[in-house]
């Protein structure tokens, strides 16, 4: 497999990815965001860097739709035209 065919289906993985979860996003980040704030109270309580740790994890996955589509946006810029 050429680099260029790994590029293309890195962008399919990322396209593919987009798609099935566009409509159970929000529902998911909103369970997130459930989970995140109990991990604040217990932060609040009690000092733990495996707390802030989790916390840093769950704001990152949240982050996932815009980083995966910057990443989709630098591999198309990189094909060839």
């Amino acid at each position: 497999m050429t680099e260029l065919d790994e590029i293309r289906g890195r962008i399919a993985q990322i396209t593919q990815f987009q798609e099935v979860t566009n409509l159970g996003w929000p529902v998911f980040c909103a369970e997130l965001d459930r989970i995140e704030q109990g991990l604040i109270e217990r932060l609040i309580t009690q000092e733990s860097e495996a707390t802030r740790g989790q916390i840093k994890l769950l704001r990152r996955i949240k982050e996932l739709p815009e980083t995966l589509q910057a990443e989709r946006e630098g591999l198309n810029q990189g094909l060839p035209e």
